[in-house]
């Protein structure tokens, strides 16, 4: 409670302070309880890097948990960790974080998370997600995924991006 009262939105000292009470909260505190402390810490650069600190510990720790806390979350803020939590579970199972992604309720949250899913799955997979590409309704999350899929297919392999790109069913 000091360092948060102390806390001012660029104090490098109370920034360095948070530090060593996220470490502790980390090892005595279940990480939900964590990822609340780290929500509740007021406005600012030294808050945000708490929270994507923790929230980074809770996807590596527990994925599903993480994910689902993260499903709860409202507004940009909301957008920004689920897109986050995604993105780094999706380096381990990208199946099984694409299956909760998909249960995401319509809008920026489950869009920007099915496109981080499917660039971290793109470079691992290329072929089964442009399987799975073709399989997917005409939907803002397919916009997404297939956005996602080309921007990362075009890095990785430009000359396959080209004739996928060619072959990728548009509607």
């Amino acid at each position: 409670d000091f360092a948060v009262g102390k806390l001012e939105p660029e104090d490098e000292h109370a920034g360095e302070m948070l530090e060593t009470v996220k470490e502790k909260m980390l090892e005595v505190e279940t990480l939900p309880t964590a990822a609340l402390w780290a929500l509740e810490l007021p406005e600012g650069k030294v808050r945000d890097e708490m929270l994507m600190a923790v929230t980074g510990e809770f996807v590596k720790r527990e994925p599903k948990e993480a994910a689902n806390w993260a499903a709860t979350l409202e507004g940009e803020e909301g957008v920004q960790i689920k897109q986050f939590i995604a993105g780094r579970w999706a380096k381990e199972d990208p199946i099984a974080c694409l299956e909760w992604a998909r249960k995401l309720p319509e809008g920026e949250g489950k869009s920007a998370s099915v496109g981080e899913i499917v660039s971290e799955w793109t470079g691992q997979d290329p072929d089964a997600v442009y399987e799975f590409l073709n399989g997917m309704s005409y939907t803002s999350e397919r916009d997404a995924a297939v956005g996602a899929f080309s921007a990362r297919i075009s890095q990785d392999d430009p000359h396959s991006a080209i004739a996928w790109a060619e072959e990728i069913q548009d509607g």
